[in-house]
């Protein structure tokens, strides 16, 4: 595999503490799995995307998705033991590295908030008796009805502040979103969650498909064409509403035409060409005439293939 220098940047590990020669350095530090995307905002409203990829020794790399790009990407495996798994999963552990106390905690969240074991849930007691669930449970939460192009979904991120506050719905490439706060457990957020998908319709998901539609077809309607502020705030009369802009709707105006070549890859193999476009996780990788839409969600997971070349 190649890694162009302006695409890789060394972030943290125990890389730092070995004084060997540079060849040596490379075939015992290379990333050979990526273990997340991320999106960050840079100057003004520009955004830019990286995958994280780490190794056996845990030294963790940013690849940023812009520019020229040479990389070869293997099976999907799990992040925790290593074992390959099916790379359409969403998730990214097999069944095996799945406890039971996590499965406890999934019903107990989706399926009964604070009911699940029977007892009542407090911020001073949680009967799963899952260590890390307190912090998860009862920090506080923003719930937001996002839209891409004409789809609106509604959504939870955990309550931060600062630049990366809202970092969940750039990392989505919404255009926009109405958020509302604050939530002061998981269980609260989720329970509002729900009644939105369940009994309003509202979607939790906008696929990678729906997205590259929207991109090639941009519509100028705002989020409150479907769902006005006075109407939310009714509904959450005891929180605070803010609404944010994202994303533009028509951010590939300059960068496609009809003299490309389009294809979507949902699982891509290999990356090769120039990225020229990102947007929450949809990119576009140029090559000759060819412009190809891929997921960046799907890479997480992905072994990086290793060649010959020097990276």
């Amino acid at each position: 595999m190649i890694f162009l220098t302006q695409n890789i940047e060394y972030i943290e590990g125990i890389r730092n503490q070995y004084q060997v020669a540079k060849s040596e350095l490379e075939e015992i530090f290379f990333p050979t799995v990526v273990t997340r995307y991320s999106v960050i905002l840079g100057s003004g409203t520009t955004y830019h995307t990286y995958l994280i990829a780490r190794n056996a020794n845990l030294d963790y790399y940013r690849i940023t998705l812009n520019g020229l790009i040479d990389l070869n990407f293997g099976k999907k495996v799990c992040l925790t033991c290593g074992k390959k798994i099916n790379e359409n999963e969403t998730k990214t552990y097999c069944n095996n590295c799945t406890t039971e106390e996590e499965e406890k905690y999934k019903n107990c969240l989706f399926h009964s908030p604070f009911k699940y074991y029977n007892k009542k849930c407090t911020l001073e007691y949680q009967p799963c008796q899952v260590l890390g669930n307190r912090e998860k449970c009862y920090s506080k939460y923003i719930l937001y009805f996002g839209r891409f192009g004409e789809k609106i979904k509604v959504g939870i991120s955990r309550f931060s502040y600062g630049k990366y506050k809202y970092k969940r719905i750039i990392e989505q490439g919404l255009n926009e979103a109405i958020v509302v706060y604050p939530f002061n457990s998981l269980p609260e957020v989720t329970f509002y969650e729900r009644m939105l998908i369940d009994e309003l319709g509202l979607a939790e998901k906008i696929t990678f498909e729906e997205k590259v539609e929207a991109l090639l077809n941009p519509t100028f309607i705002e989020i409150e064409t479907y769902y006005p502020l006075k109407q939310i705030k009714e509904l959450f009369y005891n929180k605070k509403l803010k609404k944010i802009d994202v994303y533009p709707d028509n951010l590939l105006e300059n960068v496609v035409s009809s003299s490309f070549d389009i294809t979507l890859k949902k699982n891509i193999k290999k990356l090769s060409g120039t990225i020229i476009f990102t947007q929450g996780n949809v990119g576009i990788i140029k090559k000759t005439n060819e412009l190809t839409f891929f997921d960046i969600s799907k890479l997480v997971g992905r072994e990086l293939e290793r060649r010959n070349e020097e990276w």
